[in-house]
């Protein structure tokens, strides 16, 4: 059972860092070409940050799932 509760936590944090990563991809996006270079670039960083922690988080839970097999 320990093993289930761990992948279901694991799943919740990537689920949110997806959800993040969408989002700073969209802020992203709907400023490009509107906003400073200063500002724009200060959201691509939010945004490979949230990629990172979204690749991350599905690493996590890909290894979990290959070492217990669930």
């Amino acid at each position: 059972m320990v093993a289930y509760e761990e992948k279901s936590r694991l799943l919740s944090l990537y689920t949110v860092a997806r959800a993040r990563l969408a989002v700073t991809t969209e802020d992203l996006n709907r400023t490009r070409g509107r906003t400073s270079k200063e500002e724009y670039d200060r959201l691509r960083s939010v945004s490979r940050d949230a990629w990172t922690s979204a690749e991350s988080a599905r690493i996590d839970l890909e290894g979990h799932t290959r070492a217990h097999e669930c």
